[in-house]
């Protein structure tokens, strides 16, 4: 038989677990350092860090993307210039967009994203 503590830990954790599937299933949309960002977040785990000066890094176990001073680096790789009011995307297929341009991977010059994914085991 459950105690009325017991019953109420399993609510929290039920509902715990929903927020955290909600979460993690929206896109992110937002304006950091005149930079705007539509971010479609790896569903198993993600990290979202904005720091001062407009630098913005997003990690998750594949794809690790930070913006300072104006440069992009995908996966440790420099993949160019960003500057105000530019679009970023990062899309749920861990591709990654400047103004609608794909950036880092095996496309334009850089294997950023394709050398990490070759790393994950499912």
């Amino acid at each position: 038989m459950m105690t009325s503590s017991s019953k109420m830990r399993l609510v929290a954790l039920l509902f715990t677990g929903a927020v955290t599937l909600v979460s993690s299933c929206t896109s992110s949309v937002m304006t950091h350092g005149g930079v705007r960002y539509s971010i479609k977040p790896d569903t198993r785990l993600h990290r979202i860090e904005k720091g001062a000066n407009g630098r913005l890094m997003y990690d998750s176990p594949e794809l690790t993307v930070l913006v300072d001073g104006g440069r992009l680096v995908i996966n440790g790789t420099d993949c160019g210039a960003v500057a105000e009011k530019d679009h970023v995307e990062i899309t749920d297929l861990g591709t990654v967009l400047v103004n609608g341009q794909r950036r880092g991977d095996s496309l334009t010059g850089t294997h950023g994203n394709v050398d990490r994914k070759e790393h994950v085991v499912y």
